[in-house]
């Protein structure tokens, strides 16, 4: 179950920065809807943010302890969105 949750998280993210400005998929704020630059930098971090972490999921899946495994995953989760979070504030001012 942990690899195919991988192999899932690897294809979205590397699917995001190909991704157009929609109103079905994506990061879907005014900014980013508006302009085709913020929607595709935001969706290239995005990208490298989801397939990260995958990685860490992999990485953690393999060679930590169950009770561990939690506190490690949340902790990648939670940078992930931040990096997002920082990428969009920054591209979007612009």
């Amino acid at each position: 179950v942990v690899v195919l949750f991988v192999v899932v998280l690897a294809a979205i993210g590397n699917l995001l920065p190909r991704t157009r400005p929609n109103v079905a998929v994506g990061v879907r704020t005014e900014r980013t809807l508006a302009n085709a630059q913020v929607w595709q930098r935001g969706h290239r971090a995005a990208g490298y943010a989801t397939v990260g972490l995958g990685l860490v999921i992999a990485a953690t899946g393999l060679m930590l302890t169950h009770e561990r495994m939690g506190a490690v995953i949340s902790a990648a989760a939670v940078c992930a969105a931040m990096t997002v979070f920082v990428s969009y504030r920054r591209h979007a001012r612009a």
